[in-house]
């Protein structure tokens, strides 16, 4: 329970050589998409697919461990994780390493598969994080921005990785047109424009912002912003929730 525990946490860290050495060498893997075999294999969809896995639920029996999760997808432009979405992963574990691990789109498929029911589900509180050291930083007191999950242009804290901090922030950093489009937050969104120039949508208004300037997006209203200037644009981005949860208006 302890090495699904921490390849969940690698995962979503974007820890890729810690999540890689949590595998044996030939470990069988697959989802909805296809299947495969090896560490390496796996290394790769790790780096480019961009997704995160939350546990909810765990189910065990013997070396079979089955994890309800919710999965989400970060957006390859803005670097923005979508909606979650509903999802299951069976794993094998021998010899202290990830055999194979299967990714499904219900819950039950994933424990028909493995011949498992609800009598086999270990409660949350006893599934306790793993007792391995990581090669990242991002357990210290402080530590360094470039160790954060970066998609596209920006870096991510999420605050449920880093100490139950209530919070998260987007690091944005982007070229000239870059910024994402129509979204909301279940939560409020505060904005802070650190360098370049923005054109900032929220609600019906729209507006300039330049370095040095604030901007709040309440709680479930539609907000964007492109970068408008000739150079590049930061700002942080702070979301008054634990996890980013975003749903997106425009195509």
């Amino acid at each position: 329970m302890a090495v699904v525990r921490a390849w969940h946490d690698a995962l979503n860290r974007g820890e890729i050589d810690f999540l890689a050495s949590l595998l044996h060498d030939d470990v069988e893997f697959g989802g909805p998409r296809g299947s495969g075999h090896g560490a390496e294999k796996v290394r790769d969809w790790a780096r480019r697919a961009g997704i995160t896995l939350e546990p909810l639920r765990w189910f065990q029996r013997d070396e079979d461990v089955v994890v309800a999760q919710q999965a989400r997808w970060r957006d390859p432009e803005t670097g923005v994780l979508g909606s979650p979405i509903d999802a299951a992963s069976t794993f094998r574990i021998r010899d202290g390493l990830v055999q194979r691990v299967v990714r499904y789109e219900t819950l039950q498929d994933a424990l028909t598969v493995v011949d498992m029911d609800a009598s086999s589900e270990v409660p949350p509180t006893s599934v306790t994080r793993a007792n391995i050291e990581t090669q990242n930083s991002t357990h210290a007191p402080a530590f360094a921005i470039a160790d954060l999950p970066y998609v596209g242009t920006a870096h991510e804290l999420e605050g449920y990785l880093h100490g139950d901090a209530h919070a998260s922030v987007i690091l944005f950093n982007g070229p000239p047109g870059s910024g994402p489009r129509l979204h909301r937050h279940p939560y409020a969104e505060i904005l802070l424009v650190q360098e370049g120039e923005a054109t900032f949508t929220v609600g019906e208004a729209a507006f300039e912002m330049t370095a040095g300037q604030i901007a709040v997006a309440p709680a479930n209203v539609p907000h964007k912003f492109i970068n408008s200037g000739d150079g590049p644009l930061r700002q942080i981005d702070i979301h008054a929730n634990d996890r980013f949860v975003t749903e997106w208006l425009e195509e």
